[in-house]
């Protein structure tokens, strides 16, 4: 019996998530959101959420490797803010803000190999988005804020919704940004000469807040994800013999009820289609 494939994942974490020594609650409490959004249907979700909680960012690649065995992860997601100025992260861990740097987050992302999206909820600065897409991100989503912001949240909320209907990483993205004018389609293309990146109002001073994406790696994101079975496969040769036998004698059980069930409702059929006088005459003959 062929092996199912692996269920797919999203890894969330909260950025910068303390202010002057006070935790922004209410990054935690979109994070546990949108991960309660992807499984609200529990019993078989298209698409598993893993949270980072306050742990050492020193964990975090264990932690994705671990998850990584069992669950093959298309997607991060930081929630929070980043500062323009150095282009690192500040996760929230058990030593309130440690910054997480370029170096860092490309080590994270090369331990993933189906990794498909990128999702920057108010974290994100033009340096971050060009440096994911140089480690070849399909597709790069990108909103910037310096305080909570509904209008970030209603985003992220569609564009999971979508993946939790089943939809491709490809399709939830097109969706959410048609529905938000405020996000743009943003194509990238690589110029070999500058060795560089360019897309539509790249250095412009207000950041553009999009779905930044290189056209010719599309076709990665675009295979709709498979559901997780409500029986799970056998974990041994034994356990395979044992189902098989459990279905035999299922199958037995229900065609030798078929079978007596056939000849009673053929003995009936005969006595009611007897001539009522043969049929007197044939009970009164017992």
């Amino acid at each position: 019996m062929p092996l199912a494939p692996p269920q797919p994942a999203v890894f969330m974490a909260c950025v910068n998530s303390y202010r002057n020594g006070k935790r922004l609650r209410y990054l935690v409490r979109e994070r546990k959101a949108l991960a309660d959004l992807l499984t609200s249907d529990a019993e078989r979700p298209y698409v598993t959420p893993i949270q980072k909680g306050n742990i050492s960012n020193q964990h975090v690649a264990n932690q994705l490797l671990e998850h990584e065995r069992q669950y093959s992860i298309i997607g991060l997601h930081f929630t929070g803010h980043a500062d323009e100025s150095e282009p690192v992260f500040r996760i929230e861990s058990d030593k309130f803000e440690t910054p997480v740097t370029l170096d860092e987050i490309s080590a994270l992302t090369g331990m993933l190999p189906k990794l498909q999206v990128v999702f920057l909820n108010g974290c994100a600065t033009e340096k971050l988005v060009e440096h994911l897409l140089r480690k070849d991100i399909p597709i790069v989503i990108a909103t910037q804020t310096s305080e909570e912001h509904p209008y970030a949240t209603d985003l992220a909320r569609n564009f999971y919704y979508y993946l939790s209907q089943g939809c491709t990483v490809l399709e939830a993205a097109q969706f959410t940004s048609a529905r938000f004018p405020e996000l743009w389609s943003v194509p990238v293309s690589y110029d070999i000469e500058q060795d560089a990146l360019l897309w539509e109002g790249k250095g412009q001073k207000r950041f553009q807040w999009g779905l930044y994406y290189l056209p010719e790696n599309l076709s990665r994101v675009n295979q709709r994800p498979p559901r997780r079975p409500v029986m799970s496969f056998p974990a041994s040769e034994e356990d395979a013999r044992a189902l098989r036998r459990r279905r035999r004698r299922k199958i037995l059980r229900y065609s030798l009820a078929a079978i007596v069930l056939g000849l009673l409702a053929a003995c009936l059929t005969m006595l009611i289609m007897e001539e009522p006088a043969a049929l007197f005459h044939r009970v009164a003959s017992f």
